[in-house]
């Protein structure tokens, strides 16, 4: 009894000095649930009050995971992490590692953030929702999520949006999001990232121009019933690239459009109305 009362005491002590304020992990059963009641309430478990379901796969093999505000890493035999309670920023950045040495398969990576999966580099750009976040990196063999990081959790103060569209694809290469709103005149993408006049405030807020995106686009006003068309354009690459746009509306997820974008269809414009239509779209 004094025995385990010690480790115990060793346990809680771990827990202190490595400032954690999330889920931790470590192999003892006992020193598991010690940390988990010790490091609560976790992201994790605010994640699942706010209604997202997170990825059901063990939290292992991701060595680091910290963004410009938040931060895990592998410490003394237990995942614990730290995260600022508030960033103005609407996007932040992201580095990873991982441990591969257990997979056999193919290996790629997710982010899982706010309840969706987009594809993922070891490192790039998260897209923030006004208020909180919840996010995770994930690690997929073969396809299948088969490990993950502890799930984090960063709150932002970037305004509410009308309409807000996400870009996201598998591979490396440069594929553009446009909008704009026909007749009006108004076209906001990668060399015009911002209209903020006549009652409009439409804004591209990351271009990314390497592989993965996201690409994003947030119309914080508009006059009510403004009509939005979304496409998206093959600027560069030499692989087939899977696309994938989803659509916001009041910070609700409403719809998703998938696309191909075949190898040697990159065209190096910023012409975009004879490419891939992702829809119409009223404003609130």
């Amino acid at each position: 009894m004094r025995r385990l009362l010690l480790i115990a005491i060793q346990i809680s002590l771990a827990a202190l000095s490595t400032g954690c304020t999330g889920d931790a992990e470590v192999d003892a059963s006992i020193a598991n649930a010690l940390l988990r009641d010790w490091c609560t309430p976790s992201p994790e478990t605010l994640a699942t009050q706010a209604g997202y379901t997170v990825p059901n796969v063990p939290i292992q093999n991701v060595d680091s995971f910290t963004t410009s505000f938040a931060t895990e890493t592998l410490t003394d035999n237990a995942h614990c992490m730290t995260y600022a309670a508030i960033t103005d920023a609407g996007v932040v950045n992201f580095d990873s590692s991982i441990s591969t040495g257990s997979y056999s398969g193919t290996i790629t990576n997710e982010i899982w953030i706010n309840g969706q999966s987009l594809n993922a580099g070891a490192s790039g750009s998260l897209v923030l929702d006004s208020d909180a976040n919840y996010f995770a990196y994930v690690i997929l063999e073969n396809g299948t999520a088969v490990a993950r990081s502890e799930v984090m959790r960063l709150s932002s103060a970037v305004g509410n949006s009308l309409l807000r569209f996400v870009l996201s694809w598998d591979g490396a290469g440069d594929v553009d999001l446009h909008l704009d709103d026909g007749a009006g005149g108004r076209h906001v993408y990668w060399t015009d990232k911002t209209h903020d006049a006549t009652g409009f405030n439409v804004q591209l807020d990351v271009d990314n121009v390497v592989s993965y995106g996201p690409e994003n686009i947030r119309v914080f006003t508009a006059p009510s019933g403004s009509n939005f068309r979304c496409w998206i354009n093959y600027y560069s690459g030499s692989i087939t690239l899977n696309a994938t746009v989803r659509v916001y509306a009041s910070g609700i997820y409403q719809q998703q459009y998938s696309f191909v974008l075949p190898a040697g269809t990159s065209n190096g414009s910023s012409s975009y109305e004879a490419s891939h239509d992702c829809g119409s779209h009223t404003s609130p």
